[in-house]
């Protein structure tokens, strides 16, 4: 049974496989920041909890990435990316290409499950809320 941080990791799998078969993350020379700057090693994001880990990303999953982070700043540039975590979520871009979750969080309604997961890590960051207050979508729900 998939709990929604499996759910999350195959769905940004499903993206990253399919720009890779069909060449739709094409590399321009330069990737976006929020960790596909193509370095040798990443602390960022590092699980593992003791220092840096080699970064053994094929490019075509680095180019993902860095698509995926340009689509996120360009939403936020639109006013469409309203997450409510201190590092925005990559669940309603995939899913939905906008995200609501910092609206919803403040009027006391369900965000996405990477929001939630977010929240219970200590990410949120909507004045007033605490983990606890916050709700979260059934899975496979949209908003």
């Amino acid at each position: 049974m998939m709990n929604y941080r499996h759910w999350t990791i195959a769905a940004t799998l499903a993206l990253i496989g399919t720009a890779a078969l069909f060449g739709c993350a094409k590399s321009t020379g330069t990737n976006a920041d929020n960790g596909a700057n193509g370095s040798s090693t990443m602390a960022q994001d590092n699980m593992s909890g003791g220092g840096e880990v080699s970064d053994t990303r094929s490019g075509n999953v680095k180019d993902a990435v860095a698509t995926l982070a340009k689509a996120k700043q360009e939403a936020e540039k639109n006013g469409t990316y309203n997450c409510c975590l201190m590092h925005p979520c990559d669940q309603c871009m995939l899913m939905m290409g906008s995200c609501p979750c910092g609206k919803s969080a403040a009027d006391g309604m369900p965000v996405c499950q990477e929001c939630k997961g977010g929240w219970d890590a200590g990410d949120g960051d909507v004045p007033g809320k605490k983990a606890e207050d916050i709700k979260v979508l059934p899975r496979g729900g949209s908003m």
